[in-house]
C-alpha cells in the first residue's frame, strides 16, 4: 500500500522494514490507503487498486481501505461490514468520514492538494 496505519504494537513489529507490505504474519492494519496511478478501467493501475487490492485486503480482514484517485479527484472510503466492503465516495469540499478517525476533518481538496 501507499500508506498504512498500524496500532503501536503493529508498528513495533515492522520497525526497521524497508517496504510497507501487508502480510498475514503481522497485526492487521487499522487503515490502508492506495493512491491510484493514472489509468482507466481495464488497465493495470486501475484494476490493481480498485479491484485486486479490495479482494486482497478483504481476505486479510482489513477494516478500512481508502482509494485516493487524483485523476478522478475522489477519495473512496471502504469499510468492512458483514463480510463485504461498504464504500462511500467523497469529492471536492466534502469532509472525509472515517470509522477509524471519527474527528478527521480533512476534505478531498486538502488530501489531493499539491504538497498537501
Amino acid at each position: 500500500p501507499d500508506l498504512l496505519v498500524l496500532s503501536e504494537q503493529g508498528a513495533e513489529m515492522i520497525a526497521g522494514e524497508k517496504r510497507s507490505l501487508v502480510r498475514r504474519s503481522m497485526p492487521t492494519p487499522l487503515v490502508v490507503v492506495e493512491v491510484v496511478s493514472p489509468g482507466e478501467p481495464g488497465e493495470p493501475n486501475y484494476d490493481r487498486d480498485y479491484i485486486e487490492k479490495r479482494l486482497e485486503y478483504g481476505a486479510l480482514g482489513i477494516g478500512e481501505y481508502w482509494i485516493v484517485d487524483p485523476q478522478r479527484q475522489v477519495v473512496w472510503v471502504l469499510v468492512w461490514v458483514d463480510g463485504v466492503y461498504r464504500e462511500r465516495r467523497f469529492e471536492g469540499k466534502e469532509q472525509i468520514e472515517s470509522a477509524c478517525f471519527p474527528g478527521l476533518g480533512l476534505t478531498v481538496q486538502q488530501v489531493l492538494a499539491p504538497g498537501g
